[in-house]
Formats: structure tokens, sequence, C-alpha cells
């Protein structure tokens, strides 16, 4: 990888995972008017719908006519069903607090699998860099928000599954980023979630009050919002950067970079929602982006 192409793929990553920062706070907010299958529904329907509009206006360029579908759909199904699909259910009952808790351990979930299934090989610099970074995002998750009082077993298991849906789609990219482009990584992840969530809303609709309902919500700016914000930025533009960014870093400092999302949303909210900062949560944040550098300074050992 050449220097400019580093300064591209680096870029990505950190606006992905500051967009990412935000994407618990807009699902909760998604959540105060609909629940989790007409918030998904709407979020794929405008990501497919943004997705399908770039690909039409050849914004971004995608040839599947001559390549395997079947390899498409696993991403597809670990991001779409997957990731957000036990994500938005936890959050029914994790708090955000737990769900960054949980969240915060997916870079050595990434670490493990990348080593155990595309035998990526973490230098122990690396190793130690990565648990620096999950404590400090733990840390900043569970009192950056006033701790956590309750906890619902329930939202517990259903964020960790999101948590290693997320790392095996990264680990999962990396194998098949030769064959695919990220613009049809992103596309067919964006079709299937689209697929998957109209089923389930049209059955959910027949068999409860009826489809009206699902559409009830969108008189409501702030669920508007929220599901533009999610579909757009959070699924389709975060999918297509992953998927980019997977192309040239290992699994393990890309999985890492996205720490940098939580150390976003301290900042933003002591900047523009006028929230405290604490000296311990500073130093928190500077222990995640030294751990974030780290990492990537520290190459991954060569395979064989």
């Amino acid at each position: 990888m050449d220097r400019n192409t580093g300064i591209k793929v680096y870029l990505v990553a950190v606006v992905c995972a500051v967009t990412t920062g935000f994407s618990f706070l807009a699902a909760k907010k998604a959540l105060v008017w609909g629940n989790p299958l007409e918030s998904l529904f709407f979020r794929f329907a405008v990501g497919f719908l943004f997705a399908a509009v770039l690909v039409g206006l050849k914004v971004v360029r995608t040839d599947l006519r001559k390549k395997k579908m079947g390899p498409l759909l696993i991403p597809a199904l670990l991001y779409s069903a997957g990731f957000f699909g036990f994500q938005f259910f936890g959050l029914l009952y994790a708090s955000s607090v737990e769900a960054g808790i949980i969240m915060a351990a997916q870079p050595a979930i990434t670490m493990i699998l990348a080593e155990l299934a595309i035998k990526e090989k973490p230098t122990k610099a690396q190793r130690v860099c990565v648990f620096a970074a999950i404590l400090a995002a733990a840390f900043i998750s569970a009192y950056g928000s006033g701790g956590v009082d309750t906890v619902d077993i329930r939202g517990i298991i259903l964020i960790l599954m999101s948590t290693i849906s997320l790392s095996a789609n990264i680990v999962y990219i990396r194998w098949i980023r030769d064959d695919y482009t990220p613009a049809e990584i992103s596309f067919v992840s964006c079709a299937i979630g689209f697929v998957i969530y109209s089923v389930a809303a049209v059955i959910y609709g027949a068999s409860n009050s009826g489809l009206g309902d699902i559409f009830a919500n969108l008189s409501e700016p702030g669920f508007v919002i929220s599901i533009l914000y999610l579909g757009i930025a959070c699924t389709m533009l975060t999918t297509l950067m992953n998927s980019y960014v997977m192309r040239y870093l290992e699994a393990v400092k890309a999985s890492v970079l996205g720490c940098i999302g939580t150390v976003i949303t301290l900042l933003a909210g002591f900047f523009i929602l006028g929230e405290e900062l604490g000296a311990m949560q500073i130093l928190c944040s500077a222990v995640i982006l030294l751990a974030v550098v780290g990492t990537n300074y520290f190459g991954a050992k060569k395979n064989g």
C-alpha cells in the first residue's frame, strides 16, 4: 500500500468510526417511536434506495453479472440480520452504556477470529494495544454516563451476538476482498437487508393491526431524521467504507480504529451537549488514541 492510498484508507476508517459512534444514540431515538422491526425496515429501505441511486447514477460501480452471489450472502446476513438485528433488539433491554461496554470488546473478538480463520498473527505489542483500547473504551462507556444501574441478561446476550456478528463480518470481508469490490459488498448487503426486513414487516403488519401502522411513524420528524441517518450514513455508507478499509488493513488494525468512535462521542457530548468531561475520561481517550496508533504501527507477523 503506497503512501497516498494509506492516507485515504486511514481517513475513511476514521470517518467510518465517527459515523458509527453516533449510531447507538440514533437507534435509541428511533426506538422511541417505532419498534425494532419497523426501525430496521425503514433503515434498510432508505439504505438500499440510496445505494440503488448511487449505482444507477454510476457514482459507484458494480459488476455482479459474472460473479458468484453465494459468497456475498454471508457478509450480507452477518451485517444486516446479525449485527443490526441483534443490536436493535438488544437495545430494547440494554442501555447505550451497556451496549458500549460490550461493543468495546469487538477488536479482541475480531483479533481472535482473524487469527483462527485467516491466519493473521498480531504481534505482542498489537495485543497489548488492543486490550488497552478495550479497557479504556469500556471505562468511558461505563462511567461517562453515570454507570450501569440494572442489567438485563437478554440485552447482554443480544448485544454480544451483535458484536460477534460484526467481528465475523470484518474477518470474512478480509477473506473475499480480492474477489468483490467494496461497492458490490455494500450494495448486496443493503439489498439483502431490505428484503429480509420487508418480508418481516409485511408478516408483522398482517398479523397485527395492519401495514398502515408501520408507516404512521413517518409523521414524526425525530423518527424520520434518525432513520435517514441510520439508513444512509450508518448502513449504506459505513458498509461501503468498512469494505474499502478491509481491502488494505489487517482485521485487528481496522477493528481497533473503530474505538475512535468512543472518543468522538465523548468529545461531541462535551462540546455540543455541554456534558461533563473528567480527567479520567480524558486519560482514557488518550489511551485509546495511543492504542490505535500502536496497533497500526506494529505490523502483524507475516503468515507462514
